[in-house]
């Protein structure tokens, strides 16, 4: 009873009604009444996950200046600090909820703010900082408005390509695999998406399907040559470079990469269509 009646205290004083409080002053007000010392927290986590998604949408709301978001949660995992048990299910949550990219929440820029309250906390030795660690060079690789990382491919007659080879208005990087129900998905909605189609058939969007895995099955890709629409570029990572050089973060495919002339990142990693046909909306209507 004390710890529910505590966490009902904690929605109202950090503004789960509407409120006239501006959205960073509730934000930075969000966990006041909360005791991370308390070690209930973690015997009934689903309270504490139900709090934190609220408070990564205000982080994440329009209004939110993204500095200050990151320097809030950067506050919070600093208070959490006080018992190592809530420190790491905070970490865990904000990997969930920032980092999955299934995550309807996803916020690379803001989980590396919070991989950074990680990587530098003294609760953690240094074998468990081993995967915020790789998560934040990840994450420092192929940024929005920075350029993307240049690779090499086979093309299907043999020859050797790149992606800055590529000369076009708009590149969209596909990483896909052969055997992939999902890529395959994905593949006949950007052909039946009429801005997608229409920029390709203009020369202004250049698709680069690309299959890069450890298990080098270039037979199984050459298999799958007749199912990629025309004018679109089928590419084989012979050698798995973009995996063991770690040039792109594949946490799953199908994966997508939207890139400007200049080769600039305008999409990140995108798992669906939607994404992609957003951020080419959104570069369209400069």
């Amino acid at each position: 009873m004390r710890r529910m009646a505590g966490w009902f205290l904690l929605v109202l004083l950090s503004g789960g009604c509407d409120s006239p409080v501006g959205v960073a002053e509730r934000a930075a007000h969000w966990w006041d009444a909360a005791d991370f010392a308390d070690t209930t927290l973690t015997v009934h986590p689903e309270a504490l996950e139900e709090h934190f998604a609220e408070y990564v949408r205000l982080l994440e709301d329009e209004r939110m200046d993204p500095a200050v978001a990151g320097a809030l949660l950067c506050t919070v995992l600093g208070r959490a600090e006080a018992n190592e048990e809530v420190f790491s299910l905070l970490g865990e949550l904000c990997e969930k909820y920032l980092y999955s990219p299934d995550s309807p929440c996803r916020d690379e820029e803001l989980y590396r703010h919070a991989l950074l309250a990680v990587v530098e906390s003294d609760r953690l030795d240094d074998y468990r900082k081993l995967r915020p660690r790789y998560q934040l060079n990840m994450i420092g690789r192929n940024r929005v408005g920075e350029p993307a990382t240049d690779l090499t491919y086979m093309l299907p007659d043999g020859r050797q390509s790149s992606l800055y080879a590529v000369g076009a208005e708009f590149t969209l990087l596909c990483f896909v695999d052969p055997g992939c129900p999902e890529c395959g998905e994905v593949r006949r909605e950007l052909a039946r998406r009429r801005l997608v189609s229409r920029l390709v058939g203009q020369g202004r969007l250049r698709v680069v399907a690309l299959y890069s895995s450890p298990e080098e099955d270039e037979a199984a890709w050459r298999a799958s040559l007749g199912e990629y629409p025309e004018g679109w570029i089928a590419a084989y990572d012979a050698g798995a470079q973009v995996h063991y050089r770690g040039l792109y973060d594949l946490r799953r495919v199908p994966c997508l990469y939207l890139l400007d002339a200049r080769k600039r990142v305008l999409c990140k990693g995108a798992v669906t269509v939607e994404q992609i046909a957003g951020a080419l909306e959104k570069a369209l209507s400069r």
